[in-house]
C-alpha cells in the first residue's frame, strides 16, 4: 500500500507509474483539488483523501490502512504549510520548508517502511518528527533532482509499449503568449490546469487525443 502526496504533474506521473508498471496494489493519495483528486481516482484507481475535508490525514490513513502504509511518496513540497506557526515561521526566515507533510508521512508509515521525498526542498526545516523516524525504523529517502539520466532508455520503452502515457496529465492548450496568465493560474489552482502545451507559430496542430487550443480568459 503506497501514498501520495500531492497531484502536481510529478503526482500524478508517480501515481500512474505506481498503477501501470510497479502494478501498485493500493494506492492513496493527497490533495485538496478536486479536479486533480479526480484524476487519480478515475484513471489509475487510487483512493483520494482531500486534506480539506480530512484535515487530521494520517488519522484518515490509519483508518483506511491499519498499521499504516508500507510506501509513502512527497511529491507536494515546501511550499505548503498549513499550519499558523509554520506559516510565522517561513515568513520570519525562521525555516525556509515545512516539515508537515513529511509528518504526516511518518506517521502514516508502518514500521520499517519507507519514505521517499521527490518534493522539492530548499534548506532547512523546523519541528521534523525525528522521533517517529527513529522510534518506527523509517526509510527516509531524498530521491535528489529527477536523476533521469540513469532510467532514460527504460523510461522510452514504457512510452513506447504504451505502459507509461506522459499524454494522461495534458489538460489545456494556449498560445505562448499567454504564458504569465497561465503560470497564474496554474500556481494558484485555477481553472483545472495541470499540464499545458504551449502553441507557438512553429507547433504542428494537435494530434486528436490532446487538448485543443482555448483561451486563458475562457477556462
Amino acid at each position: 500500500m503506497i501514498g501520495v502526496w500531492g497531484l502536481g504533474p510529478i503526482g500524478l506521473n508517480v501515481v500512474q507509474w505506481l498503477r501501470n508498471i510497479f502494478k501498485a496494489s493500493r494506492i492513496i493519495v493527497i490533495d485538496n483539488v478536486p479536479e486533480r483528486l479526480q484524476i487519480a481516482q478515475e484513471r489509475w484507481d487510487a483512493i483520494p483523501v482531500n486534506f480539506d475535508k480530512d484535515t487530521d490525514v494520517s488519522a484518515k490513513i490509519n483508518e483506511l490502512v491499519p498499521g499504516g502504509l508500507d510506501r509513502s511518496i512527497d511529491c507536494a513540497g515546501f511550499r505548503y504549510a498549513k499550519s499558523l506557526v509554520h506559516k510565522i515561521e517561513r515568513a520570519v526566515g525562521l525555516e525556509t520548508d515545512t516539515s508537515e507533510v513529511i509528518n504526516e508521512m511518518v506517521r502514516s508509515t508502518k514500521k520499517f517502511g519507507t519514505i521517499a521525498i521527490i518534493a522539492d526542498y530548499a534548506a532547512y526545516t523546523n519541528h521534523l518528527l525525528i522521533g517517529g523516524i527513529m522510534e518506527k525504523g523509517l526509510r527516509l529517502i531524498g530521491c535528489g533532482q529527477a536523476p533521469i539520466q540513469r532510467h532514460w532508455q527504460k523510461c522510452l520503452e514504457y512510452i513506447a509499449t504504451n505502459d507509461f502515457d506522459p499524454t494522461a496529465i495534458l489538460t489545456h492548450r494556449f498560445r505562448l503568449e499567454d504564458t504569465v496568465e497561465v503560470y497564474k493560474q496554474f500556481d494558484l489552482k485555477q481553472s483545472g490546469i495541470l499540464k499545458v502545451f504551449l502553441e507557438t507559430k512553429f507547433s504542428n496542430a494537435p494530434v486528436a487525443y490532446a487538448p485543443k487550443l482555448s483561451s486563458v480568459r475562457g477556462v
